[in-house]
């Protein structure tokens, strides 16, 4: 028996922040950038869970982090049912958006 984890990456899409502001800004019908802050910047910001957050946002700008993730891999998983991509995702809730802006 096994007393390791594994970890699994689950996704609907494969979007860098870029991809994903251009997709918003289209939808809807707003300018929306997306920025990069570097992790050493985000620490210094000092609230707690600071170190877990700058972490996972760097690891956001990797290439690993969107090669661990397989799309078609979560399809087999969550069959027959299928993850949206984000523009499929952004056009159900896009009125729940706006309405919090």
């Amino acid at each position: 028996v096994s007393t390791q984890s594994t970890g699994i990456g689950l996704a609907g899409d494969r979007k860098t922040p870029r991809e994903l502001a251009q997709v918003f800004s289209q939808k809807l019908g707003i300018e929306v950038t997306a920025e990069s802050i570097p992790r050493e910047v985000y620490l210094s910001f000092g609230f707690p869970g600071v170190e877990d957050l700058a972490n996972m946002f760097a690891w956001f700008e990797t290439p690993e982090c969107m090669e661990s993730r397989s799309i078609e891999g979560s399809n087999r998983l969550s069959s027959p049912a299928k993850f949206k991509n984000f523009e499929e995702w952004l056009e159900e809730n896009k009125e729940k958006i706006r309405a919090t802006l």
